[in-house]
């Protein structure tokens, strides 16, 4: 099933595209969350780091704001290991913070051994689909009241072409990602004040890509920082649009 275009047409969002929307990126501590991170600050949005440890964050903290960006909030949770409790108690502690919050962007993903399903062991499913299904769906769930109370708020899920159609190899990855698109459709069809969509960044330089393509030449690949990649995570936050329970790939570079 090939991803639809996102971007059909020219898209330049203005400097204050997200100006007041408080935005949370989880696993801003990677490559491309860094890149992400620094990008909607640029753009105007108040970020929220929820990380493992504060720690990981410290450089991109300060980064934000010697590029006079709005000081981000940082929220040290370890999501892998966060019971209803501990995320009813995030939501809490970000209510306390803020009257609404418009945007989800969850760029923290893991990779899982290649192999044929026969050799797949079932720890490496269950851990796989813990990380990119269960906690997702938990976490945003959680977040649904904040979300709720915000104009037009949107939850950016990652995604990869495995989840599209069956790959050979890719077992617990693509059924793990399959069942996320699913969730965000879900989502969709049980929020109507809060957009869902998936995002795919295609081919891009990026450690959890190199991960599972360890010879890919970089040379096909497109940075972190590559201005269509960066504008697709824009237009899905963009409080103009309204796309809601769809899924979407970054193009290849040409």
């Amino acid at each position: 099933m090939p991803y639809p275009n996102l971007l059909t047409e020219p898209y330049s969002p203005p400097q204050n595209l997200l100006s007041n929307r408080r935005i949370i990126v989880i696993g801003a501590a990677t490559d491309l969350g860094n890149t992400i991170s620094i990008h909607l600050a640029r753009h105007g949005a108040e970020l929220i780091f929820v990380e493992r440890k504060e720690r990981l964050v410290t450089e991109l903290y300060d980064r934000v704001v010697a590029e006079g960006g709005a000081e981000p909030l940082s929220v040290a949770i370890d999501l892998t290991k966060a019971g209803p409790e501990h995320l009813a108690q995030l939501a809490e502690s970000l209510a306390g913070e803020y009257d609404a919050i418009e945007g989800v962007v969850y760029l923290a993903t893991s990779a899982a051994p290649l192999s044929p399903i026969p050799l797949s062991k079932p720890d490496v499913w269950q851990s796989f689909f813990q990380t990119t299904v269960i906690t997702p769906a938990a976490v945003v769930g959680a977040l649904l009241p904040l979300l709720e109370k915000a104009n037009n708020a949107s939850v950016v899920l990652p995604s990869l072409s495995s989840g599209a159609v069956g790959k050979a190899y890719w077992g617990p990855v693509g059924a793990a990602f399959a069942a996320l698109n699913n969730v965000c459709e879900t989502f969709s069809e049980e929020q109507t004040a809060v957009r869902f969509n998936t995002l795919s960044p295609g081919k891009v330089a990026s450690a959890i890509r190199h991960k599972y393509y360890p010879a890919e030449a970089r040379s096909a690949l497109r940075s972190c920082d590559d201005p269509l990649l960066l504008n697709h995570f824009l237009y899905l936050l963009d409080p103009a649009t309204t796309l809601t329970g769809k899924h979407f790939r970054v193009p290849d570079k040409d």
